[in-house]
């Protein structure tokens, strides 16, 4: 149970009193969709594919910057990067998506097929 001051009423006091909660303010997690192992990883981002590209770079020429910092220093070259510099690693990430789409129309076809052979559960 977490526990939230609140002053009283009495500013002369100023007593801070801790709040309780209630069962119904308790919050209920939904679990987690299991990921289907099988299915198809989607593809990179035009800056995914720079900072694949990069990340060993910068971590040479800035070896006492920690992991946040180097990513940090992607983000901002990334985005100070003109259209035409950008332009390699937006088509790596188009062919990434064209790929993943092929992947993900068989996958979903395999799917299907397996849906239609495998026998309905009886309960």
């Amino acid at each position: 149970m977490t526990k939230q001051s609140i002053e009283t009423q009495d500013p002369e006091l100023s007593v801070k009193k801790p709040i309780k909660k209630t069962e119904k303010d308790t919050v209920v997690k939904q679990k987690k969709k299991k990921k289907d192992e099988n299915a198809p990883k989607k593809g990179m981002t035009g800056f995914l594919h720079y900072s694949a590209d990069n990340r060993l770079k910068l971590k040479a020429e800035h070896p006492e910057k920690t992991h946040k910092e180097i990513i940090s220093l992607l983000g901002s070259t990334w985005s100070s990067m003109n259209v035409v510099q950008k332009k390699p690693y937006e088509e790596k990430a188009l062919e990434d998506k064209v790929r993943y789409n092929k992947e993900k129309q068989a996958y979903e076809l395999l799917k299907q097929a397996e849906c239609k052979k495998s026998p309905a559960k009886k309960e």
